[in-house]
């Protein structure tokens, strides 16, 4: 159940970051301004939580310029496993520390799927997101989202 109820959440944190470009929210740690896109960031394989984000510099990747607004810790047990995807080049090294930066640029939103981190990144179609309940051979559940903005459990 603890796996299942981490991926809804993603999921749902995934339509929150969305909803919050739609609507031009203001950024309270911004100093209460817009950010150009808002941002939904995993950081690496073993995670065990990911990030709302405004993205300050406009970039598409978290980095210390930008403000984190929110950050979610998976439940007990469950970590971020891997990341695959329709991507524009190889994902960026396949052994590890993959991280993930899902951005929204409204008012459309455009959806912008990167993989990696700069400068070593790719720009995917759609990605995969899968999370893992326990050690090596444990039970996975995945999130899925595509550049139109679709999320879909898997």
């Amino acid at each position: 159940m603890a796996l299942q109820r981490s991926a809804y959440k993603l999921a749902q944190d995934i339509r929150r970051t969305q909803e919050m470009a739609i609507a031009a929210k203001e950024c309270a740690p911004c100093g209460n301004t817009i950010p150009p896109r808002y941002g939904l960031y995993i950081a690496e394989p073993s995670s065990v939580s990911s990030s709302i984000f405004a993205d300050i510099d406009n970039n598409g990747f978290y980095f210390s310029s930008d403000k984190t607004v929110e950050t979610t810790i998976f439940e007990s047990g469950v970590s971020y496993l891997d990341v695959s995807g329709n991507c524009a080049n190889p994902m960026p090294n396949p052994s590890g520390l993959r991280r993930i930066h899902i951005t929204f640029i409204p008012p459309d939103p455009i959806t912008v799927l990167n993989v990696g981190w700069s400068p070593n990144t790719t720009t995917c179609s759609e990605i995969t997101i899968t999370l893992r309940f326990g050690g090596a051979g444990g039970p996975t559940k995945s999130v899925k989202i595509n550049n139109a903005g679709m999320v879909e459990i898997q």
